[in-house]
Order: C-alpha cells, then structure tokens, then sequence
C-alpha cells in the first residue's frame, strides 16, 4: 500500500534597513495539524536561501576606488555610493566603515549614501592598509574591501629660464637633487644642496646653444600644506664668449608635481 503526502509553502518577507528580516509570513499546505510544521520547515529553508544571497554582494555593491599606492601620511578622500546590480539605480543605504593597519579613517559610519571617506596613511613605506566598507540598505547587503600602500613619492621638477629647459625628480628636498637638460639648446645640469627641506645652495655647468655656462646662487621651495609645489632659484649665471665672460643675475623658477611612488626613480 501506497500513500502521498505534499507539502507547500509560500513566504512572504520584508527586509529591514540592516538587510535582515524584518516581518515574515508563511502560507502553509497543510494549513494546520501535525504536518503543518513540516511545511513551515520547507518555507524557513528557502528564505534562509533567499536571505544568504542578498547578504552576500548579490543584490546591491559598492561604488568605492582605492588611491592605490600613495606617499606616507597621505590624505585621501575617497567617495562611496551603493547601486542595485539589476537595474544599475542608486540605493540610500548605511555603510559601517572599518580600518586596519592603521593610520586613521573618518566617518566611521555614513548614515545614508552616497557619501565620502578621509584616510590619512600611515608615516612608514611599505606599510598597508585595508578599508572595510559594509553597506546595509533594504534592497541587500554588500561588503567591500579597499587595499591601499604606502611608497615613496616621487616629484618631478620641472621649468628653467629664457632657453634653459630642465626637469629631474626628488623623493625627499631636505637631500640633494639635480636637474638636468639634454636637448637642442644644450646640455646644462643643476645640483641643489639643501639646508632644509625649504631651501639651500644650488650650482650648474655645462654648455648653452654650444657656449660653456655655469653658476650658482640660492634657492627655496614653496609648499601648499605639506607638498611642496614651486622652486625658484636666484643668482648669478656666467657664459663665456669670444670676448670675455659676461656674468648676469638671473632667476629660474620650477613647478613641482606627484610624479610616481616607484623610489627606483629617485637620484
């Protein structure tokens, strides 16, 4: 003798803002008697399954970029929105964010996207650090982790005077650097001697449009906060005609950028 029995299920969930379940109700086959559990069974299985895949990146992700490699004690602002995978549309969810290796990351948390993280890197080379960002909304859940590295920045300098054209890099402005050129106009190459990572002694020799030329004077650096963003040289320059040397004041002025934090690139 044979006999069959069926079961059924029909869930209806609401998910609350922290991405959990916030009301459930189930529709039953058999509605009520001892079997009735079995069929409640069926249905909180497949809502543990519906629940694990929208806490699982599979409904919502976050819109977030790391700055990647930067120079130590770097600040960095970061902007974080959250869209649906399926349509692409932005969804207003809370985003808990974490830090290790530390340095330091604010806000700790943002009520409602989008909206934008501070992180200042750690004072040390090679050091890393990782963003945790979790956002919770009613649409789902979604994790993302941001990696971010600390090198040595590496600046390039650039500018001159009149004909004279020259560039070169520098890591750090408290240590020597050089600027050189190598092109139509002739072949020149200055040497900074800092007293401090403001200023210092500078020189330069070579030849100019093939007349021999050199010099020497002071010069400073200019920062904007912590970064430094112009140089200007000043002193006298001598160049040596047929006739004699003829010397003159001159004034060289540089701009400074980020250039790369790859310290292989470093004089």
């Amino acid at each position: 003798m044979t006999y069959d029995k069926h079961y059924g299920a029909v869930v209806k969930a609401v998910a609350g803002e922290d991405a959990e379940v916030a009301k459930e109700d189930y529709q039953l086959t058999p509605a009520d008697g001892p079997d009735s559990a079995r069929s409640k069974i069926l249905g909180q299985g497949a809502l543990n399954a519906a629940r694990m895949h929208w806490q699982k990146n599979n409904c919502i992700k976050i819109i977030a970029t790391s700055p990647g490699n930067v120079a130590p004690q770097t600040t960095s602002t970061i902007p974080v929105d959250v869209v649906h995978k399926w349509d692409g549309s932005k969804v207003s969810a809370k985003v808990t964010v974490e830090l290790s290796g530390s340095a330091s990351i604010s806000p700790s948390v943002i009520p409602r996207t989008p909206g934008e993280v501070t992180h200042v890197a750690m004072d040390e080379k090679d050091a890393t650090m990782k963003i945790s960002l979790t956002a919770t909304s009613r649409r789902g859940k979604a994790i993302e982790p941001l990696m971010i590295t600390t090198g040595t920045q590496v600046y390039l300098i650039e500018g001159g005077a009149d004909a004279f054209h020259a560039t070169g890099v520098a890591c750090d402005f408290a240590k020597p650097f050089i600027v050189d050129t190598l092109d139509d106009n002739g072949v020149i190459t200055v040497k900074f001697n800092p007293s401090s990572a403001t200023g210092g002694t500078y020189s330069y020799s070579g030849k100019l449009k093939g007349v021999a030329a050199w010099g020497k004077g002071s010069y400073t650096v200019t920062y904007n906060g912590d970064v430094p963003v112009h140089l200007t040289a000043k002193g006298p320059g001598t160049v040596k005609t047929p006739l004699r040397d003829m010397t003159a004041e001159g004034t060289e002025k540089y701009t400074i950028t980020p250039y790369s934090t790859d310290s292989t690139k470093c004089n």
